[in-house]
């Protein structure tokens, strides 16, 4: 298994600027392990990163959504190769600030494309476990793990916004250790998908802009890790109802105000990065907690 490593860039450069490398472990890492929250956020459906983050230097990528692609001159520039979603603009400062990182080109391990068997890798990461790793890591670990529904009664409305809002309240409160997990619905784009997706995009980033905000202003955002998940991407090309079928690329966002390096964007190893590595480096990393007691009887690498 080879060890993944990050690479820095240059925002709006037309060069990416490359510096040495630096493993999640070392990120993630700190002297003191208290008082952490994680908060994991997923974009029911499938997500297509294609159009979250996208690759316009990519000639494949026009030729094979005519529709569907994200016009070169409205695209807010990353790196020389990807950019962000004009929709995601809200959290373009959070990407400048050194807070956002994306871990692009991960790959699912599972051979089919069915939603229950991929929510099911990401929940347990073993298609035969009975238990979620956020069950044993409750069980083992004395940590507290909240869904927004349970969080609901704080007389916020309930949406996207709204569980994001119940959230903050709860962290800003709290001086333990903390899990929340939060639902935002949609992303299964097979027909019709632009508009849509446009959409989908806004809400989820103007709604976490807005979370961001309220934990820096409380002194919370840097004990705070925010993980953007779905259960696999999108086809690359677009379909005849102007739409994408799932895929098996994939990949996620993490946003913390504790990052111990500024200015990086992340790009996984397709034929290495999995599941367990991530988790297991969270677990490790950011709550001080050994992988073994959670993740128990699986391999996996503190990348």
């Amino acid at each position: 298994m080879k060890r993944r490593y990050f690479i820095k860039s240059a925002l709006a450069a037309s060069v990416p600027l490359v510096i040495p490398d630096i493993a999640l472990n070392e990120l993630l890492s700190s002297s003191s392990c208290c008082g952490r929250k994680l908060v994991l956020i997923h974009l029911s459906g499938g997500n297509d990163w294609y159009n979250t983050f996208i690759p316009f230097s990519n000639e494949e990528y026009y030729s094979k959504r005519p529709s569907l692609a994200i016009d070169a001159t409205e695209i807010i520039r990353m790196n020389s190769q990807y950019g962000f979603n004009p929709a995601m603009s809200p959290l373009v400062n959070v990407y400048k600030s050194g807070n956002m990182f994306v871990f692009n080109d991960f790959v699912c391990e599972h051979d089919d494309n069915s939603h229950y068997t991929a929510e099911q890798l990401w929940k347990t990461v073993s298609l035969h476990g009975d238990k979620s790793w956020l069950e044993r890591l409750q069980e083992c670990c004395e940590i507290q793990v909240h869904s927004a529904k349970e969080l609901r009664d704080q007389g916020n409305q309930h949406n996207f916004h709204g569980d994001l809002k119940s959230v903050s309240d709860c962290i800003i409160q709290s001086n333990e250790n903390q899990v929340f997990t939060l639902k935002l619905d949609g992303f299964d784009t097979h027909q019709f998908q632009k508009h849509k997706h446009q959409y989908l995009l806004e809400e989820y980033s103007e709604a976490t802009a807005l979370f961001i905000k309220e934990l820096r202003k409380n002194g919370k955002f840097k004990d705070t890790l925010i993980l953007t998940w779905s259960e696999f991407g999108r086809s690359m090309s677009e379909n005849i109802k102007k739409g994408t079928d799932h895929g098996h690329e994939n990949s996620i966002m993490i946003m913390s105000g504790g990052f111990r390096k500024e200015g990086f964007s992340i790009s996984g190893d397709p034929e290495t990065s999995t599941i367990v590595d991530i988790y297991a480096s969270i677990i490790q990393n950011w709550f001080g907690i050994n992988p073994s007691k959670v993740l128990f009887d699986k391999n996996f690498v503190n990348i």
